[in-house]
């Protein structure tokens, strides 16, 4: 009888930890669960599975902040920053802007689904995602509650 509720406390710091990670945003890498799931000593498509479940329990999920410079979103965190009037987007940061706002899709590789998606390559996106949160564009890069693509 003591073992599930070992597991259940288990379980529940986990989440707390996948939560306080996903907060910090999604790292601009080729295989950003991955790199997460190392750090939690946990596989790829374990913490998939596990962020998952979080997403279908927006009680947990629903993240409120007072702090008038930011949105959220149940399921996900973003952040805009205000526009930069000095700095000119091509068609294709606007395009990447967009799908980061939406979030990272449950994939191992969800840079190559945007890269596909925007038919550019892989590195183009991960050197623009990169070069858009240098330019404070955008702060977090969260995860998606559905894929858009």
């Amino acid at each position: 009888m003591k073992q599930p509720i070992i597991q259940s406390a288990f379980a529940a710091d986990l989440d707390e930890q996948i939560k306080q990670l996903l907060k910090q945003g999604m790292p601009v890498c080729q295989r950003p669960f991955l790199h997460i799931a190392k750090s939690l000593g946990m596989g790829e498509m374990a913490l998939i599975l596990r962020i998952q479940h979080l997403i279908k329990q927006p009680r947990i999920y629903a993240v409120g902040d007072k702090r008038r410079n930011r949105s959220y979103r149940a399921g996900n965190v973003y952040t805009l920053n205000p526009p930069h009037t000095d700095v000119v987007l091509s068609h294709w940061d606007i395009q990447l802007l967009k799908l980061l706002r939406n979030g990272l899709p449950l994939s191992s590789r969800p840079y190559h689904l945007f890269a596909r998606h925007l038919e550019v390559t892989v590195d183009e996106v991960l050197f623009r995602s990169e070069r858009l949160r240098n330019l404070g564009l955008i702060d977090i890069i969260p995860v998606a509650r559905f894929s858009q693509l």
